[in-house]
């Protein structure tokens, strides 16, 4: 189709070149209007697959391929606690050609099985599992607010609930959390300052510091 194409563009160049000369007109004409209508088959096959679709997601980075007819549900982005006995991931639910939802799950190593997460999800996506070193705290981030607002979360797993993170978020997207084994710190990325950089939130002190520039 992309060697047709170049063909049909340089018989329009042509083409144009004998209408300036006003030979065959309605020949031209006629030509002209076909070469469009590929152009524009083309432009159509290239942006809009019939077969298949690649869902690209920026905040996702990965692809997901699906017939647009089926559903299917996927785990990604791993995550396992420095002591090795959890790992959280997320659980992507795909219908058709559109990512539906995006939720956190964990599961325990030792007991061999899922650990319950009441509360944690919300309507947005939860993305980007990090855990402490034995796993009590998750730290995550999510738009639950609205589509284009992520902002960082950090959960107990064994009190099952939030936990207060003030001074972290702002206003503008916080992502990609990282928390250190004794749960103290939180890396994160954020555009805060209209460029993205990296940041270190610390809990006791409620205090965002920038890595500093090297």
């Amino acid at each position: 189709m992309l060697k047709l194409f170049k063909s049909l563009l340089m018989a329009g160049l042509v083409l144009v070149r004998m209408s300036l000369r006003k030979k065959y007109f309605s020949v031209i004409t006629i030509l002209l209007i076909t070469n469009l209508l590929f152009f524009g088959l083309y432009m159509y096959s290239s942006v809009v697959p019939t077969t298949k679709t690649i869902c690209t997601e920026k905040i996702l980075c990965d692809e997901f391929i699906t017939d647009g007819t089926s559903d299917m549900k996927l785990r990604a982005y791993p995550s396992i606690s420095p002591d090795g006995r959890y790992i959280a991931y997320n659980n992507i639910t795909v219908e058709g050609r559109d990512i539906k939802d995006v939720e956190i799950a964990m599961y325990d190593r030792k007991e061999g099985k899922p650990v319950d997460l009441p509360g944690i999800h919300g309507k947005g996506w939860d993305l980007s599992p990090s855990l402490s070193g034995n796993g009590r705290f998750l730290a995550f981030q999510s738009n639950r607010t609205g589509k284009h607002f992520w902002n960082i979360y950090l959960y107990d797993t064994k009190e099952k609930k939030f936990v207060d993170v003030p001074g972290l978020n702002s206003f503008l997207p916080d992502i990609n959390p990282s928390i250190s084994a004794d749960a103290n710190f939180i890396t994160f990325a954020s555009v805060r300052t209209a460029r993205l950089e990296i940041y270190l939130y610390d809990r006791n002190q409620r205090k965002v510091s920038p890595l500093p520039a090297f």
